[in-house]
């Protein structure tokens, strides 16, 4: 902020979620008026400048490459009917997610310096006894692939790995804990992707019915955890093949196919594993933290080279 500036604010920090408080539903684009990290270019665009490689359980990536990760660009074109969502799946299998209720700020029915050692064990801040309620949740990755499908329904795709901050993580309580026993049951309940904004602020009305204690840092920390993993590019596609050598009779048309005369003389299936790639030693790439403003990109520098081939034969 300049230093003749007259503005007075909360601090505000960079946005890496889609629920600070408060915002619109689930379902709308938000607005800056809910936060000012919703104005475009999104604060989480910053992350693009800290791209990671892969590097466990081995160096999988290789310099300009993606593999390795997961593409946020499920739905397949134009086979829109074709979930390919179970990388999608597999990065959010292990995410965690926390929430704290309003009633873990104090010990419930006692007063702070007269607390006993069960009404202790309600506060998130004890130190003598284990918080008695859970407070971390699973992913619950159906509900949240609603998300992915809302943007794909709108006709969009995800442009950067970075925009998984605008998609909703639907909590799922973990089997066999104890959550607090809200009326309403909110911190044991599995909210679906709709009602996200509900279930994290409760009433605009009141400070009190939602998870308003979860901080920001602990609302980014499921995202932080994920941005490693995805991509919007992928480097590595299977190409399945199925080719006919096909020998045309002399008395049927050179542009028409008639089976009863035409004959099919080999068949071959099978697929192939190619890889987009970049050489990191090419004289010919251009360098763009020198000269930034040159014209053409990368993409104009992309390889292309055979892995695998397999043949079917049953």
């Amino acid at each position: 902020m300049p230093a003749n500036s007259n503005r007075v604010g909360p601090w505000q920090t960079l946005l890496f979620c889609p629920n600070p408080l408060p915002v619109r539903a689930s379902t709308l684009e938000p607005l800056q008026t809910d936060h000012w990290g919703f104005r475009p270019p999104r604060d989480h665009l910053l992350l693009d400048f800290f791209w990671m490689p892969v590097v466990e359980p081995y160096a999988i990536s290789e310099p300009f490459s993606t593999a390795g990760k997961i593409n946020l660009n499920t739905q397949i074109m134009p086979f829109t009917f074709i979930k390919r969502e179970t990388g999608i799946h597999a990065a959010l299998r292990s995410v965690r997610l926390s929430a704290l209720p309003y009633e873990l700020a104090w010990a419930r029915n006692a007063p702070t310096s007269g607390a006993t050692s069960d009404e202790s064990q309600e506060n998130y801040k004890s130190w003598q006894d284990w918080l008695k309620f859970e407070t971390v949740y699973e992913v619950n990755a159906e509900e949240t692939m609603k998300g992915f499908r809302q943007r794909f329904d709108q006709g969009d795709i995800f442009r950067s790995a970075s925009e998984i901050c605008d998609v909703f993580l639907v909590p799922k309580p973990m089997a066999g804990r104890t959550y607090y026993p809200r009326t309403g049951g909110l911190p044991s309940s599995s909210p679906t992707y709709e009602s996200m904004v509900t279930w994290w602020n409760g009433s605009a009305a009141t400070q009190k019915d939602g998870f308003e204690l979860t901080g920001d840092n602990v609302r980014e920390s499921p995202y932080n955890q994920l941005y490693p993993r995805l991509t919007t590019k992928s480097n590595i596609f299977t190409v399945h093949y199925r080719v006919q050598v096909l020998k045309k009779a002399r008395s049927t048309a050179p542009a028409e196919w008639d089976d009863a005369r035409d004959a099919i003389t080999s068949e071959q299936r099978g697929s192939t594993l190619i890889e987009r790639y970049i050489d990191p030693n090419d004289p010919d790439l251009p360098n763009f933290l020198d000269n930034p403003l040159q014209n053409g990109s990368l993409d104009d520098h992309y390889r292309f080279r055979v892995i695998t081939k397999k043949t079917f034969a049953p």
